[in-house]
């Protein structure tokens, strides 16, 4: 029984010490001023990079986004991969003025997509300087290329915009979703930035030098590939930038089962990367005193630290349980009312949280009251996702329906409360008009 006490001791404390980690690093960085990089005249030519599967009703508006941007016409353009259609993607994109990549290799993920698009457009004669990796059911605010080329002149790799949402209002689960985006921003990605330290690859709105794709390519295979691919950065010592002005407004689920089959996928995929990549990352960090390294594998340890926070309050609340059985029932009165003061005071927790980061975000917490108070049981539904990806096998890739084809007019209108991003002078461009072509493979 000792040994055990001690077990769950040890795990109690490894916990502690995972949350205090991030904690810290929340806290030291979420106040300090952002640091963001000097204004440079657009000279960067940068390429979009959009990869999709059925988002026929989704994707314009985003291409949209994409032409009407703040920097030069002759410096951006907008590739999109159909893959595994059996819409009119392709037409629709076409439509709209982006250019079409035909994938001729077959694609399982997105993270295929991506490489196969990233290798064919380096043999392009335009010369990309760069790549923005984009999802079909995103906006992009105007000056998105802009601080993309501000990033690459003061010398960035690899970046990461904020990931903001477009449709936070829609449903308790869409708000919970996005309050996710959010902390992930200010909390993770901008306090990393301010403490000097590397930010972590956020699925979309994914900034890549052409020259580093050059030297290393896009190569994944898991589930999460912006996590894999933060790893790999990591590994290889560069740092990924934050570009916490540039702004990708991202579709969330609707629905409580997409939403935990997305969680679900990204928690197997985390799994991967932590088989994968834990013991390099540790070594590393050792042999070369990279910060970087083990901030990924502190992350990476995630759903292993919540086995162990819920193995010990398991293990002692039984034996307080077994200890009471048979005793009275005002025996019982002190476990119960911690129980129940416990689950309250969580509850209270949480549902405050979740006001103050509508706040911190500049967001309307009007009407919101289902996100405030349903914050808690969306947090506690991560973990079966977590549980079971440590002990199953990784779920097939399962396609979210996005439908939400707003505009950026439509978010500035919905939001006006919402934190604008940083202006760049307006570039002197030529024609924002449609140039959509298929390209030659």
């Amino acid at each position: 029984m000792l040994a055990l006490d001690i077990i769950m001791a040890l795990m109690m404390a490894a916990t502690l010490l995972y949350g205090a980690y991030f904690l810290a690093v929340a806290l030291l960085g979420a106040f300090r001023p952002e640091k963001r990089c000097p204004h440079r005249p657009p000279q960067k030519r940068i390429a979009a990079i959009i990869a999709a599967r059925n988002e026929s009703g989704v994707i314009a508006p985003l291409i949209e986004s994409i032409l009407n941007q703040h920097y030069p016409a002759d410096l951006r353009d907008v590739f999109v991969v159909p893959n595994n259609c059996t819409d009119d993607t392709e037409q629709v994109a076409r439509r709209a003025g982006a250019r079409i990549l035909n994938c001729t290799v077959p694609v399982h993920a997105k993270g295929e997509a991506v490489s196969w698009a990233i290798d064919e457009l380096l043999k392009y004669p335009e010369n990309y300087d760069a790549f923005i990796i984009v999802d079909a059911d995103n906006l992009l605010d105007a000056d998105y290329f802009q601080m993309a080329n501000d990033a690459l002149c003061a010398g960035a790799k690899v970046g990461q915009g904020y990931r903001d949402s477009k449709n936070y209002s829609d449903s308790w689960i869409a708000g919970c979703s996005s309050q996710f985006y959010w902390c992930m921003s200010r909390f993770y990605n901008r306090s990393r930035n301010a403490l000097n330290m590397s930010a972590a690859l956020n699925g979309t709105g994914i900034l890549l030098s052409a020259d580093y794709m050059r030297q290393v390519g896009w190569h994944t295979s898991s589930l999460t590939e912006d996590l894999e691919f933060t790893a790999q950065c990591a590994l290889s010592g560069v740092r990924i930038w934050w570009l916490g002005d540039a702004r990708a407004y991202d579709e969330q689920p609707n629905r409580f089962i997409d939403s935990y089959k997305q969680r679900r996928r990204w928690s197997a995929g985390t799994v991967q990367c932590m088989r994968g990549y834990l013991g390099r990352l540790v070594r590393q960090a050792v042999r070369a005193r990279s910060l970087q390294c083990l901030d990924m594998a502190v992350l990476f340890t995630g759903p292993v630290v919540q086995l162990f926070s819920l193995l010990p309050g398991i293990y002692f609340g039984l034996r307080a349980l077994i200890n009471l059985i048979g005793q009275p029932f005002e025996a019982w009165l002190p476990w119960l009312g911690g129980m129940l003061g416990g689950l309250v005071a969580g509850f209270a927790a949480i549902s405050l949280l979740s006001y103050l980061i509508f706040k911190f975000e500049g967001k309307s917490a009007r009407g919101q009251w289902r996100t405030i108070f349903g914050l808690w049981l969306f947090l506690m539904s991560w973990i079966p996702a977590n549980l079971v990806s440590l002990f199953t096998k990784p779920p097939k890739w399962v396609q979210i329906r996005h439908e939400r084809a707003l505009s950026m007019s439509d978010i500035k209108r919905a939001d006006q409360s919402a934190p604008q991003p940083r202006r760049s002078t307006p570039a002197q461009s030529a024609s924002n008009q449609p140039q959509g072509r298929d390209e030659p493979i």
